[in-house]
């Protein structure tokens, strides 16, 4: 569904509201916020190779990052723990890193690797924002949630008495959503069944 669609679906249902409490671009902020809400509950994951230099200790994070979900060292893929607290100071060198730290824009690795090598990011993208009349939802099947989450801060903003309603059309909304996206995603790998 086009995002002009999805405008004129919430403001069939919006509350009664003020006027000039709520615009269009209101509501395509709200429909972005479900849409990215939706994508960090779909653990739809993207894989960003970086090649590292001897002694270089700091990677930045992908372009279009809305969540790291795991870092990985080398072409076999060994998962590096996730550091707490401040980035220690490393006189300490070894062949490979084995702890990972994320700072305001790059992700530091400890100790700082002694050898050029791969790193792995997984993580989460964050879906291309709607803006224009023809876009729509990156994630396929999220049209129903993301208007749903809509209505529903909509009606919680205005002390509406269908909050409720809208929150149990948003949940029904996010199983459907997850169940379809789970069953797409999990289809390839079913094993068949022996005879």
């Amino acid at each position: 569904m086009e995002l002009k669609q999805l405008i004129a679906r919430v403001n069939r249902a919006t509350p009664n509201l003020p006027p000039g409490s709520i615009g269009t671009n209101d509501i395509i902020d709200l429909l972005n916020e479900g849409q990215l809400n939706l994508a960090n509950m779909s653990h739809k994951t993207a894989l960003k190779k970086y090649e590292l230099e001897d002694g270089y200790d700091a990677v930045p994070f992908p372009e279009d990052k809305l969540k790291i979900v795991n870092v990985y060292w080398s072409e076999d893929k060994r998962k590096l723990e996730a550091g707490a607290g401040s980035v220690p100071d490393s006189g300490e060198w070894a062949t490979e890193p084995r702890i990972y730290y994320m700072m305001s824009s790059a992700i530091m690795l400890r100790p700082v690797p002694r050898t050029g090598d791969s790193v792995y990011v997984e993580y989460i993208p964050k879906p291309v924002p709607m803006e224009e009349d023809g876009d729509e939802p990156e994630l396929d099947g999220a049209d129903e949630y993301i208007v749903a989450y809509a209505l529903h801060r909509l009606h919680l903003e205005g002390n509406s008495p269908g909050a409720d309603t809208w929150d149990r059309e948003r949940a029904r909304a996010l199983a459907l959503f997850l169940e379809t996206h789970d069953q797409e995603y999990q289809a390839p790998f079913k094993i068949l069944p022996l005879w």
